[in-house]
């Protein structure tokens, strides 16, 4: 069991899930290490609510794992719960993992990523920085790479531009470094976003086709968000045909992961498409859609941008009293949640 335990974890260390799952398939399929290893290989390849499941059966009544182990078990699910906006269920998985070891660095960590999801950006910026020295000083490239990167994010959300495209390019040469197929995918992911909405927009999509050769046929995930930010970019080039073309692959694609969130992002980039044709009624059917989505968990960026958008709609229909209060109600919750990001709708 040890030895095929090593394969496994070595096996996912580099990426590789079909040789993975050969060997998880071998485990006895009631074990806690078999719902364990199907969830790492299923939140791998982005069906997070799949690997929400097998996290929570290898978790369950007497299955037992190590404790470290357990520990990640609790950590991926509060990760999991933040990605779909779900507050209460992140920090209760968060709180179980402080009770078992409080000064894990791990756990120290989703700490400051739920202070980043809820808007506490200082409180956030604060833990990470700690981490930060920590990691420099152990000449932890890859530890270094993921706080950089979550920075970038946090920048970008406060509205920080520069700051974010330095803490991005930074993550990015750490994680050639750290070798981390992953991280580097995502530091050019958030180094395209951000060159995208501060206005270079030749730049974002050079990146996000530099990220997309990458990227592995069994990253689901990964796929999804580079053809939602290359549809990003083509529609605020103007080329609004070939941006839905990008749109509608990852909208198939983020079907599949069960991510509604992300799904509502690029719905509301779709219906930017239509409102840009000049179809204001599409526009407002997939702004509608995406609003729906957005009720279901915490995603005040994405909110914010749809609510902007449907306040453009009522603004170029004639209809300037309904479109004030949408777009006032939009000002108003990006003040709450301490975003910039609503900028973006002028991109």
């Amino acid at each position: 069991m040890i030895k095929i335990k090593e394969k496994i974890e070595n096996y996912l260390n580099n990426e590789n899930i079909k040789s993975a799952l050969k060997l998880v398939r071998k485990l006895n399929k009631k074990s806690s290490y078999y719902f364990y290893y199907m969830a790492q290989i299923k939140r791998m390849m982005g069906f997070m609510k799949e690997a929400e499941k097998y996290y929570l059966k290898a978790i369950k009544g007497g299955l037992k794992l190590e404790k470290q182990d357990y520990l990640d078990c609790l950590l991926k699910l509060a990760s999991i719960s933040r990605s779909f906006g779900l507050k209460h269920q992140s920090l209760k998985y968060l709180n179980m993992a402080f009770k078992i070891d409080p000064q894990n660095t791990n756990v120290i960590l989703e700490k400051a990523m739920y202070f980043r999801m809820i808007g506490d950006f200082d409180n956030s910026i604060k833990v990470m920085n700690t981490l930060l020295k920590k990691y420099r000083r152990e000449k932890d490239f890859q530890g270094i790479s993921y706080i950089l990167w979550a920075k970038g994010g946090i920048y970008r959300l406060s509205g920080k531009l520069k700051l974010s495209i330095s803490s991005y390019r930074s993550a990015y040469h750490y994680s050639l470094k750290a070798k981390d197929l992953s991280l580097k995918i995502y530091s050019l992911l958030g180094l395209a976003g951000v060159m995208r909405i501060s206005g270079d927009v030749k730049s974002s999509l050079k990146t996000y086709l530099k990220a997309k050769k990458y990227i592995s046929k069994n990253d689901i995930f990964a796929s999804a968000y580079v053809y939602c930010g290359i549809g990003n970019s083509l529609r605020q080039m103007g080329d609004l045909d070939n941006a839905l073309k990008n749109y509608k692959k990852s909208y198939l694609l983020y079907l599949k992961t069960g991510d509604f969130l992300d799904l509502g992002l690029v719905l509301w980039g779709i219906g930017e498409c239509y409102k840009r044709k000049g179809k204001f009624s599409s526009a407002l059917k997939y702004f509608n859609k995406a609003s729906g989505l957005f009720n279901k968990g915490f995603e005040p960026r994405g909110k914010i941008l749809n609510m902007m958008s449907i306040a453009q709609i009522y603004y170029l229909t004639g209809n300037i009293k309904k479109g004030r209060k949408i777009y006032d109600l939009a000002y108003s919750l990006s003040r709450k949640n301490n975003l910039s990001t609503y900028l973006e709708i002028f991109t």
